[in-house]
């Protein structure tokens, strides 16, 4: 079984106007509500590409009930751990020629609930995977290193999708795929890198720091991924972009589920940039349907070092 993760869920208000003007009253049309959340995200590419998933959050008040709603609705099995507090909500703004995002901080949980949830991993076995999306909990100080541990003592394979100052939690217990992106490296190595070579060599180094799989996102340059000895890069695909919210979670997803079938890690490289084109030049979360039709468009080229 494939199990998601989000610690700090969300309700996203997307709108969409041509253009905001600061001190001034703004009108929009086009709005949206989402269940949001980075592994909220991943197991609705995963559902969408007909792989059964269970969802695991922190979820309170009608925020929480929304997303509940929204996922039963996906089809999407959830594993619903009650908090107090409400789940946050957060606002995505879209205009002509920017996105601007404005995220709450989102709900306390206390120890007994986050407890919840790590005898809840415990009880996975080794054929499962666990996939960890989004930012972390002040309120738990090493939340992401209590659920590396624990999955390490049961040898659950796991997927760490989370923001940079969080790498050194986890990486020594060798998780299945990580995906920083070049600021995030940056600041993992508190360096600042200038090209391709810097990028494969620093990539190298999280390599034997531990993860097993590394993709390192360079927007509109494309991707590196990095197994063992081999690396690839995928190439920037043009396309009008709509937006780039999910993209990230959209490529996490498609490499987990290629991966699950044969363990070929170029064939589920191939599948999770496809993933991510497919939420970046669509209007919703990358469908089986669009990921098809980017797939025989991606292009990746092997870097001999």
């Amino acid at each position: 079984m494939i199990y998601t993760l989000t610690m700090n869920p969300s309700v996203d208000y997307k709108i969409k106007i041509d253009e905001i003007k600061l001190n001034q009253l703004n009108r929009f049309e086009t709005k949206s509500f989402v269940a949001g959340g980075k592994g909220i995200n991943c197991s609705i590419v995963l559902s969408n590409l007909g792989v059964k998933n269970k969802a695991i959050a922190f979820l309170g008040g009608f925020t929480g009930a929304f997303i509940e709603s929204e996922l039963h609705q996906n089809k999407i099995e959830l594993i619903t751990i009650p908090i107090h507090e409400e789940t946050r909500m957060n606002v995505k703004i879209k205009t002509r020629n920017e996105e601007t995002e404005l995220n709450h901080q989102g709900p306390n949980i206390d120890d007994i609930d986050f407890q919840k949830l790590i005898d809840k991993i415990a009880s996975f076995n080794q054929e499962d995977i666990l996939i960890v999306g989004g930012s972390s909990l002040d309120s738990i100080p090493n939340a992401y290193l209590r659920i590396a541990e624990i999955c390490n003592q049961k040898n659950i394979s796991f997927v760490m999708d989370t923001p940079g100052k969080y790498m050194k939690e986890y990486i020594q217990y060798q998780p299945l795929l990580m995906k920083p992106n070049l600021l995030e490296l940056e600041e993992y190595f508190e360096t600042k890198i200038h090209n391709i070579d810097e990028i494969i060599s620093y990539g190298r180094k999280m390599m034997d720091q531990g993860v097993m799989n590394l993709i390192i996102s360079l927007g509109h340059e494309g991707s590196i991924f990095i197994h063992k000895d081999l690396v690839y890069h995928a190439l920037p695909m043009d396309g009008n972009i709509v937006s780039t919210t999910g993209a990230g979670d959209s490529m996490v997803a498609g490499f987990i589920y290629q991966y699950s079938l044969n363990q070929n890690v170029l064939h589920a490289y191939k599948m999770a940039v496809a993933a991510s084109l497919a939420t970046v030049f669509e209007q919703t979360l990358a469908t089986k349907e669009n990921i098809l039709k980017y797939l025989n468009n991606v292009v990746i080229k092997e870097i001999l070092c």
